[in-house]
C-alpha cells in the first residue's frame, strides 16, 4: 500500500457535522451577519424598533433620545460575548445607549412641574420608590409603546393614601376619596404635571370623563386643554441658543 493510500484510508479526526447540524451553523452564521449588518447603518434604530413611538415622538431620530454607545461596532460585540462567557460584569450597548431621564427632560423640564422627577430623590419617598420609582420619567412613560402613560394612571396613591387636604376645596372631600380608593378620580380632575392652563374643578361630578381620560393615556385627543403651558422644547435649539450668550 502506497504512503499517499495510507494517508487516504485514516479516519478524519476534525469535527463531523450532521445535516441537522450545519444547517443550524449556517441559520445562526446569517442571522448573526444580518444583525451585525442592521446596527452597522447610521440609522439602525429605524431597522430594529421594538414598537410605536410614544405619541408626539413620531418624527423624532434615535439620537435625539439615544446617545451614541462608546467604542466600536467589534468592540460592542467583543463585551457582550465576554459577558455571555463570564469574563465581564456587564455588558455594552449597541449602536446607541438607552433612553435615560436626562432625555426626556431635555426636552421636558420645567420650572413649575409639579411632579418633576427631581422632587421624588428626597428621602421621605424612599419607600415609595421602592414600588413606583418616580425619580425616573420611563416608569410612567416607557418609550415604543405607542401610550403617553405606559401604567393604570392610578399611580396617585401610592403618596397619596390617607390624605388630608389642608384647605378642602372639592366635594366629596379628597379624604372621603381617598377612604373609598376612588384612584381613578384623580387625573380627572388634576393635570398630573401641571402643563395645561386649566384649574381643577370643586365638584367630582364637574370632573372630565374617565374615559376621555384614559384614551389620552393612550393616544387620544386632549381632554384638559387643547394648549401646553409649556411646549417642549428642542435640546439641539437650546445648544445653539446658549452658544451665543457671550
Amino acid at each position: 500500500m502506497s504512503a499517499r493510500e495510507t494517508v487516504a484510508s485514516r479516519p478524519r479526526r476534525g469535527l463531523d457535522l450532521g445535516g441537522g447540524r450545519r444547517a443550524a451553523l449556517v441559520s445562526f452564521a446569517f442571522g448573526l451577519a444580518l444583525v451585525t449588518g442592521l446596527l452597522a447603518l447610521p440609522d439602525h434604530g429605524r431597522s430594529v424598533v421594538p414598537g410605536h413611538m410614544t405619541p408626539g415622538h413620531e418624527g423624532l431620530a434615535c439620537a435625539k433620545c439615544h446617545a451614541a454607545a462608546p467604542g466600536t461596532m467589534r468592540q460592542q460585540v467583543q463585551a457582550n460575548v465576554l459577558h455571555w462567557a463570564g469574563f465581564r460584569r456587564t455588558g455594552a450597548s449597541f449602536g446607541h445607549e438607552p433612553a435615560s431621564r436626562a432625555s426626556c427632560t431635555g426636552c421636558h423640564a420645567r420650572d413649575d412641574d409639579r411632579h418633576p422627577s427631581f422632587r421624588f430623590r428626597e428621602p421621605r419617598f424612599t419607600a415609595v420608590n421602592r414600588t413606583l420609582d418616580a425619580r425616573d420619567c420611563l416608569t410612567c412613560h416607557a418609550e415604543h409603546t405607542g401610550r403617553r402613560v405606559s401604567n393604570d394612571g392610578l399611580f396617585c396613591a401610592s403618596c397619596h393614601e390617607g390624605m388630608q387636604a389642608r384647605r378642602e376645596v372639592i366635594q366629596p372631600a379628597h379624604a372621603e376619596l381617598s377612604r373609598a380608593k376612588r384612584w381613578d378620580s384623580c387625573l380627572t380632575c388634576h393635570d398630573f404635571h401641571g402643563n395645561h392652563p386649566v384649574r381643577a374643578p370643586h365638584r367630582v361630578e364637574e370632573a372630565r370623563d374617565l374615559a376621555d381620560v384614559r384614551a389620552y393615556l393612550a393616544d387620544g385627543p386632549d381632554p384638559y386643554s387643547a394648549q401646553k403651558a409649556h411646549p417642549a422644547r428642542d435640546p439641539s435649539a437650546l445648544r445653539e441658543a446658549e452658544a451665543r450668550v457671550p
